[in-house]
């Protein structure tokens, strides 16, 4: 349920440091969107709240802050746009005349393509159907079922994050209401 507000502050912070950080402004919004989903995991685990609670309450804290941070987003940007800044992200169309967005097909392509190799090929995605199927029969089979929950949420906030940065060259906008 957070996904939506983790990739929209992700995007708001992307947009606002861009000018200061360069290209780190997109590591620093991808680690703020990890933390988040890492708070999701471990609230879920440790203190033992439902997960659909816990994103809720995650979506409501990060919609409040993209809001905060967007009123005073003019006195953090100086007036510096960001369009045309994150080209280096998209891949070069012209040749098959398409819009610049279409890129974002690209990137899910390339996306889902990974996601099933790691899903599909490793030990790792292994141990998260596991867990996601059934708890108790993964910790009985040895797995350390609360480090790949915590993993699971914290791999959730990096992806949104990825979405809130690869949609600010589409939007050319770092805005609360995506």
């Amino acid at each position: 349920i957070s996904q939506a507000g983790i990739a929209g502050l992700a995007g708001i912070i992307i947009g606002l440091t861009l000018s200061s950080l360069g290209f780190g402004a997109i590591l620093f919004g991808i680690l703020v969107g990890g933390g988040f989903g890492f708070l999701n995991g471990v609230i879920f685990t440790k203190a033992r709240i439902p997960s659909f609670l816990v994103t809720l309450g995650t979506l409501f804290i990060t919609t409040g802050l993209e809001k905060y941070i967007a009123v005073t987003a003019h006195v953090l940007t100086n007036g510096i746009p960001i369009e045309g800044r994150l080209d280096p992200f998209l891949p070069l169309t012209p040749f098959l005349n398409l819009p610049r967005s279409f890129s974002l097909f690209y990137w899910a392509i390339g996306g889902a393509v990974l996601f099933y190799f790691i899903s599909q090929r490793t030990r790792f995605g292994m141990r998260i159907y596991a867990v996601g199927s059934n708890t108790v029969s993964t910790y009985l089979y040895g797995v350390k079922v609360v480090r790949y929950q915590i993993l699971a949420f914290t791999a959730s906030g990096i992806i949104s994050a990825i979405a809130g940065f690869l949609y600010l060259p589409y939007l050319n906008i770092a805005s609360p209401t995506f």
